[in-house]
Order: structure tokens, then C-alpha cells, then sequence
């Protein structure tokens, strides 16, 4: 059986972002634009940000739809580190090669499978990172025209975008293609010498557009590009992402220094309202740090002014202050940025449940505190400002966000309230996973759809996509999953849903927690309702408990209301 059947004469686009974190895969159907699957590796691998080769999502997408790879009609890929095409997948000897060895792409299984690469697809393209980041937006934005802003950590390199127009390639369509005989600003503004000069290269920061769409048509054109050099070899660990200078880079470094993963920014944020709390204890007091990290405006040659000079030497993920030790000399606090607030009380224990004690925070969490503080309160001032003066310069009224610094809520926040768009609007999936997405929509809708030869181009999307994208699991799926944890578990089936509701609401009112399973996956980092876990927010100490006990993170970390 086939979840989710599709008709045997569909034709596909897919959309995916490959060889990078976030591998995601999106598929519509060519002869309807109706997006039929939708999903991130990390959903099939459990594994945060899982990247590399697509071969385990197709072979999910088309086993879900019933379909084969004959149906795959055109592919629309990204991979903002490095083209696919002309390095990788065509040369499949090289890339057995890798295999054998366990190297580079080939360190995992499905590198040289068919499914990862498509070989008997003959449409397939490139699609540039800001630009799918934009269409992944705009073609599903519940207005006709607005602003797009894209703020990134780090996109397409220049000479990427250059030697593509230039040469007139085929496979390969990007924002330098879309500028050319439009009057579009670029930051700094003379980035084709800068690029030739430069000992390694430079790559999109934050980029702006504008669009506007009808029933079959959408229209995006470029307003503004900001670059930002590669600073040093992009051979180092990350391409050595951590040094560069856009909004994204920046506040990544601050991710790593205080939890040693660049690519934990929404903990920062999560982190940064504590310098707001006032403990009992006069000692609990974050430090303040008074110099701007981030200052200045991202439109002007040289404007935006970057002070590193907190995010240097020993990072505080690895910092061991006496704090954490007994008056013995055992390591007491090996979490460093555990801690509550004064209110916080224990829960009651219920039989054969642990339960969290309270916690104050160290020294070096109340350092980290200031940090996230600073940059988070950085970030809002440059990108209003940022923001604030396209909406000026363009005169447009709605506003798209998209690119990693759009997964800030607190930001976001800010954006959609105080400069008074008539309507906002962010994808579920505004970092690297909606870049499928974006992809799969240029595929229906972009530049070259029409060579392509279709009878009747499909119609635009409507409304936004629902989030609920991903594999839909069979009653007999279920069952074998129940079976292979049953020594955990104590099993009861209810198939009323008044009575399964009410006993959720029994469960939650008497300080429980429960795990929702509903249908298809979300796309996306956000748990909506059909993969989220619930408690009730009036009881204090249940935070903790969840964080502790059944995340198994920090105590700090904030829920979703």
C-alpha cells in the first residue's frame, strides 16, 4: 500500500537542498502544482540537521507516493558550499571512488545510488542560495506583491554566480542572472574586482527583493546584494564560517562560543532575555557589556562595524570556574548553563519519577547571559534598520523574511510589529531546509519553466503550504513501533477521540506531560502539533522537568506557548 497514492501518470519536480546540514527534499506534482511530500533528512535519520545525499528522501518520497523515478519530470537543487552537478555527479566513478574510501560525500551509504543521482532526469539545474531562500517565500506568501528579505549566515560565492552568467551555463540559474539590465545595489559596490582580488572569495550576506505574483505568474527582482569575504581558507573547519561578516556569521560565532555548535543560534536567543531576571542572591547579577558586537548599517560600503573582542580566547562552553567544584574538589555543576529562576518550586513526585532540583546559575553562565544578551540585542537594531530603509526605498507594504536569521522569533517579532508592513509573512521553514522548497517552486513557476516546453504551466500556490509534508505512517508502521519499544511502555488503546482527548486533558491538568503523534510530520524545526509534547505552563516546575528529564537540555530553554 501506498500512504499517500498519487496518480501513476503524475509527473514530479523536486526540490532539494543536498550535500549540506538541513538536506531536505520538497516534490509538487507538474500537472497540478500541488506539493505532494515534503521532508527533511533529519526526520528519517533522527539526527539534528542531518545532511549529505538525498537517496534515503526520494526513495521515501516516491515509496509514499507510489510512483517511480521515471516520473521525476525536472530537479531544482542548491548546495551554497559548491556546485553539484559539474564536480560530483558526473563523474559516478569518482564518486564510487569516495565511497570506497569513506570520504568527503561518500561517507555515507547513497552517494553514488540512483535515487541521490537521478541520472535518467535529464531537466535538472542549480538554483542560487538567496534565490531559492526568496522564491521558497514569495510563491507561497499570502499576498500579491512585497518586500523579501534574506539574512543569511553565508550563501553563493560570487565567482560562482559570475563564471555562471558569463558563461552562459544552463544549469545554473542565480541572482547575477536576474540582474542583469536592472539597476540593483551591491555591497560592496565594486564586488567584481573585490572577487578577482580576493585570495579566496566572497559570498551573499543579506540580500533584498521585491516581487509580485498573479494566477500563473511570479516576478522576482533583485533591489540589493550584500557580500561578505572569505576571510580565511574555506578548507577550514566550517569554511571557516565563523570569521566571516554577515548578521548570520556573527551571531553564529556567538553560538559557539558559548555552546561550542554554530549552529545552535536559537539557544543565544533563548539565553539572551535572562539578563532581564533579578535573582534574590545580590551575586546573580549578568556583567554588562557596553561595546556594540554588531553596529552600523548593512547598505553602505563598509558600514557595518563588527567588535569580536568578546568572542575571543577561551571559549566559555570550555570554561571551568571554581563555582563548579565542592570545598572538597568535586565537580558539582558540570552544566554550566543550568539554572532557574527564585520561583522556581519542585514538582510534586508521583511514583517512580525523578524530580529537578533548583539550580543557580554560574559564573560562566551568567557571562554567557551577557553575551547572548549584547548580540541578540545587536541583531534587532542592525536588521530594523536594514529593513526599515528598504521599506522605504521600495515603498512596499508586506514584507517576506527568509534565510537563517528569520528562525529569530524575537526579532521576527519586532520586524512584523513596529515597522508598520500591512502583512508579514515567514515560512515555517525560513532556514536551509526551506531552500528545497524554494527550489521546488522555481521549478513550477521560475525563469526557465517555460522552456521547458509545458502544455499549461501549473497555477500558483494560493495560500501558504501546510506544514504537514512529511511520510505518513501506516496502522501497521505504528504497531511495529509500539512492539519494538513495548518493554518501555504500558499500552492502552483508546479509539474514541472524546474519551483520548479527555484523558490528554485529565493527564495535563494533574501536572503530566504528554506526546502528541498526529498524522504526517511538520517541515521544519517547529513542533506544531503533530509531532509536540505538552504540559500545562501554569505549573512551574514542569519546565525543568521537560527540559531535564525529557529533552534532556538546558533548564534555561524557553517553550513555545
Amino acid at each position: 500500500s501506498y500512504p499517500l497514492s498519487a496518480p501513476s501518470d503524475t509527473r514530479l519536480v523536486l526540490g532539494l537542498n543536498k550535500y549540506s546540514h538541513d538536506t531536505t527534499l520538497c516534490a509538487a506534482s507538474l500537472n497540478t502544482g500541488e506539493v505532494l511530500f515534503a521532508c527533511s533528512k533529519e526526520r528519517l535519520t533522527r539526527k539534528k540537521h542531518d545532511g549529505g545525499n538525498t537517496a534515503s528522501l526520494v526513495e521515501t518520497c516516491l515509496d509514499q507516493l507510489g510512483l517511480d523515478v521515471d516520473c521525476i519530470e525536472r530537479v531544482v537543487m542548491n548546495n551554497h558550499h559548491h556546485r553539484i552537478l559539474p564536480f560530483v555527479e558526473s563523474n559516478v566513478d569518482h564518486m564510487e571512488w569516495e565511497e570506497g574510501l569513506g570520504i568527503n560525500a561518500g561517507n555515507e551509504d547513497g552517494y553514488s545510488d540512483e535515487y541521490n543521482l537521478l541520472s535518467g532526469v535529464e531537466n535538472k539545474i542549480e538554483l542560487s542560495h538567496h534565490l531559492a531562500h526568496a522564491y521558497s517565500a514569495a510563491s507561497q506568501s499570502p499576498f500579491d506583491s512585497g518586500l523579501i528579505v534574506v539574512m543569511d549566515g553565508m550563501g553563493e560565492t560570487y565567482r560562482t554566480m559570475k563564471r555562471a552568467a558569463q558563461g552562459k551555463d544552463t544549469t545554473y540559474f542565480g541572482d547575477l542572472n536576474l540582474c542583469e539590465g536592472m539597476e540593483v545595489q551591491f555591497v560592496p559596490d565594486d564586488i567584481d574586482s573585490r572577487a578577482r582580488e580576493s585570495y579566496f572569495d566572497w559570498r551573499e550576506a543579506e540580500s533584498v527583493y521585491t516581487f509580485s505574483k498573479s494566477e500563473k505568474d511570479l516576478n522576482i527582482k533583485p533591489v540589493f546584494k550584500r557580500f561578505q569575504e572569505e576571510k580565511t581558507p574555506p578548507t577550514l573547519y566550517n569554511h571557516g564560517f565563523e570569521n566571516m561578516d554577515s548578521l548570520g556569521a556573527v551571531y553564529s560565532r556567538a553560538s559557539s562560543h558559548i555552546f561550542g555548535d554554530w549552529n545552535a543560534c536559537g539557544k543565544v536567543m533563548g539565553l539572551a532575555p535572562w539578563k532581564e531576571h533579578s535573582w534574590d542572591n545580590a551575586n546573580m547579577v549578568p556583567p554588562t557589556i557596553d561595546d556594540p558586537i554588531l553596529s552600523g548599517s548593512l547598505y553602505e560600503d563598509d558600514g557595518l562595524r563588527i567588535d569580536r573582542s568578546t568572542m575571543v580566547g577561551q571559549p566559555l562552553f570550555n570554561r571551568i570556574d571554581p563555582d563548579m567544584f565542592d570545598s572538597d574538589g568535586n565537580m558539582f555543576r558540570t552544566k554550566r548553563y543550568d539554572f532557574d529562576d527564585d520561583e522556581y518550586i519542585p514538582p510534586p513526585a508521583r511514583e517512580g519519577e525523578q524530580v529537578a532540583t533548583k539550580q543557580i546559575p554560574t559564573k560562566v553562565a551568567l557571562d554567557a547571559i551577557s553575551l547572548a544578551s549584547r548580540v541578540q540585542s545587536d541583531l534587532e537594531t542592525v536588521a530594523m534598520d536594514f529593513v526599515r530603509h528598504f521599506k522605504e526605498e521600495t515603498g512596499e507594504s508586506n514584507l517576506c523574511l527568509a534565510g537563517g536569521v528569520a528562525l529569530n522569533s524575537v526579532l521576527n517579532g519586532r520586524l512584523s510589529r513596529e515597522l508598520d508592513f500591512e502583512k508579514t509573512f515567514i515560512p515555517p521553514y525560513p532556514g536551509d531546509d526551506g531552500v528545497a522548497v524554494g527550489c521546488c517552486a522555481y521549478g513550477l513557476y521560475g525563469e526557465l519553466s517555460s522552456s521547458y516546453g509545458d502544455d499549461e504551466q501549473s497555477k500558483l500556490w494560493s495560500r501558504p503550504l501546510s506544514p504537514y509534508q512529511g511520510p505518513l505512517y501506516t496502522e501497521q508502521d505504528i504497531e511495529e513501533a509500539i512492539e519494538w519499544a513495548a518493554p518501555w511502555l504500558n499500552v492502552e488503546v483508546v479509539e474514541d477521540e472524546t474519551a483520548r482527548n479527555d484523558a490528554i486533558v485529565e493527564e495535563l491538568v494533574s501536572g503530566g506531560v504528554v506526546s502528541i503523534y498526529d498524522g504526517r510530520s511538520e517541515m521544519g524545526p517547529r513542533a506544531l502539533g503533530h509531532r509536540s509534547i505538552l504540559a500545562d505552563p501554569r505549573k512551574k516546575g514542569l519546565v525543568r522537568f521537560i527540559n531535564e528529564f525529557v529533552k534532556k537540555r538546558e533548564s534555561f530553554r524557553p517553550f513555545a506557548p
